[in-house]
């Protein structure tokens, strides 16, 4: 009887370690692109821009970049926002994703959208919102006590 052929425990040992240096190696190109903030010439994850617009019909709009795949992450996002501004849901909707103007907040998978994402829209809305009081508190006949808001509409009091 003859013993069967087993492998060399070195190549063995060779063939393991090789198996996870490529392994992570294919890893690194996914690491890279996980991370979240836009990655699109000229989109600035620092600019309230690359994330919202806000109109003169009392709408805004939310770039999101994630794709909605089911979970509900856009409208978990836009219910963010929206809180944020003082805005009715029917007030604002997301801009369909588009790579060369959505910000590239990463891969789109569990509840990882909302928990990566709900920091930068909360961010960008609050911003947009305090220089939208900003530029109302500036405005004629503003009271000391600034302007006050209500469905995404800032109203400044007359002092008469």
């Amino acid at each position: 009887m003859s013993t069967p052929d087993l492998p060399d425990p070195l190549r063995r040992r060779l063939l393991a370690g090789g198996g996870a240096l490529v392994a992570g190696l294919s890893l690194a190109p996914l690491l890279r692109a996980a991370q979240p903030g836009p990655q699109v010439p000229g989109a600035d994850a620092a600019e309230v821009d690359t994330w919202l617009a806000i109109h003169a019909d009392n709408t805004a709009t939310l770039y999101i970049g994630f794709a909605e795949l089911g979970q509900g992450a856009t409208t978990a996002l836009l219910q963010v926002a929206a809180e944020e501004l003082d805005l009715d849901m029917e007030q604002i909707r997301a801009a369909p994703l588009d790579t060369q103007r959505s910000p590239n907040q990463g891969g789109t998978y569990s509840s990882a959208s909302v928990q990566r994402g709900r920091p930068q829209a909360a961010q960008a809305a609050a911003h947009a919102r305090a220089k939208l009081l900003e530029l109302a508190a500036a405005g004629p006949g503003a009271p000391a006590g600034g302007p006050a808001g209500e469905g995404g509409r800032e109203r400044v009091q007359n002092r008469r």
